[in-house]
């Protein structure tokens, strides 16, 4: 029986994650890892298997982090993607395979430049295995392989709710994770050059199916652009952006948060004391009341992909729908789940190959469209030949 260690695993995201490798595979131990242990334990008590445990970490110690992710055969990071780099390392330590959810794009490329690392270690390390990226990775990857040449890849995310929430403010995941994408600027692949632009601009609408419609969308920070900028270099890649609806209520308010400084993470003195405002107001938002309203939701991706194929020029438009499902939202869903999957196609011998890279190297999209489509996960194709 093979153990997975799950760090953050007291979140949202994880709570899907969980129970997809529970449910879906007999021979997978899980062990919560998490520094909030209360509600790590009480996560277990709900589950009602032996199969699963929890166990304190503190991420923020390195030898604590070896300590615990060498009681597994993989560690998925589903905490703060701030941690991924000292996880890696402490994986290569530890001799543990890797998983993780995000990162922003400069830490991506960090990520990468371990894949030596990992191969003389024998060791695997999926970078980025959530939803986009992810997913989005993997739907891109599909038309790159049925193309000779790939010029221009365009990412186009939307979630919509049709449920209204009374708090002043509600993040789509984690405020400290979409802070941070506010902070830093969003990268994006111009003929052929990694070139920043500021996030929250480029505002554009497209059209998603329904029950989604138009939706306008702006630049957010995301990895796809600077990985794909390195793993589609083969086939010529020039043009890589990604860009996300954003409410246009929501936008004000985060744009404010970041106007008076509280989306920094950069250390402010305040009577003699330093204290990071991204932590502070993160800390503040958890303390807002909890909602017990079950999530009705719908997510949208949609990846354009351009360039030819035996001299024809074609488009291969792809299309990922999520909804949500009982308790958990359409955001929870795509995003915990395909971590899940990833860990069960590498115990099964589906993933082989060793080294740190995202998930278009090592995974055939085609095999995991058809292990999310078993989850009412699907993703559909329209392809556009140019005479």
């Amino acid at each position: 029986m093979k153990t997975v260690i799950v760090l953050g695993g007291a979140g949202a995201m994880s709570q899907v994650t969980i129970h997809d490798l529970l449910h879906y595979n007999k021979d997978i131990k899980v062990i919560i890892a998490d520094m909030n242990i209360d509600q790590a334990r009480q996560r277990v008590k709900e589950l009602k298997t032996k199969r699963i445990t929890a166990e304190f970490i503190n991420l923020d110690d390195k030898k604590n982090i070896r300590k615990v992710i060498k009681k597994g055969d993989l560690v998925m990071n589903c905490a703060l993607s701030k941690y991924n780099l000292s996880v890696m390392e402490a994986a290569l330590e530890t001799k543990t395979n890797y998983m993780d959810l995000s990162a922003l794009p400069m830490t991506t490329l960090e990520q990468m430049r371990l894949d030596q690392d990992f191969r003389k270690a024998n060791l695997t390390a999926i970078i980025g295995i959530g939803a986009a990226p992810g997913i989005s990775n993997l739907m891109a990857r599909y038309a790159y392989d049925h193309l000779d040449q790939v010029e221009i890849v365009r990412m186009r995310y939307a979630t919509k709710s049709f449920i209204k929430s009374s708090l002043p403010i509600k993040f789509p995941y984690t405020p400290y994770g979409f802070l941070g994408q506010l902070e830093n600027k969003s990268i994006v692949l111009d003929q052929g050059e990694l070139k920043e632009v500021d996030s929250l601009t480029g505002e554009e609408y497209v059209e998603f199916p329904e029950p989604i419609g138009a939706m306008d969308v702006v630049y957010l920070s995301h990895p796809e652009p600077a990985s794909m900028s390195v793993t589609f270099r083969e086939k010529g890649i020039q043009n890589i952006d990604a860009k996300i609806h954003v409410p246009i209520e929501f936008r004000q308010k985060v744009q404010l948060l970041w106007d008076l400084g509280f989306a920094s993470s950069i250390p402010l003195k305040f009577k003699n004391k330093d204290f990071i405002p991204r932590e502070v107001l993160t800390h503040l938002i958890s303390k807002l009341p909890m909602e017990n309203l079950k999530p009705i939701d719908c997510g949208c991706y949609k990846i354009t992909v351009i360039g030819k194929r035996d001299g024809e020029r074609q488009e291969y438009t792809m299309e990922f729908i999520s909804r949500s499902q009982g308790a958990f939202s359409s955001t929870a869903v795509r995003t915990g789940t395909p971590i899940s999957l990833a860990a069960q196609m590498f115990f099964n011998g589906e993933i082989t190959q060793k080294g740190a890279f995202p998930p278009d190297v090592c995974i055939s999209p085609k095999d995991f469209f058809k292990k999310l489509a078993a989850r009412n996960l699907f993703v559909s194709l329209k392809v556009k030949i140019f005479i």
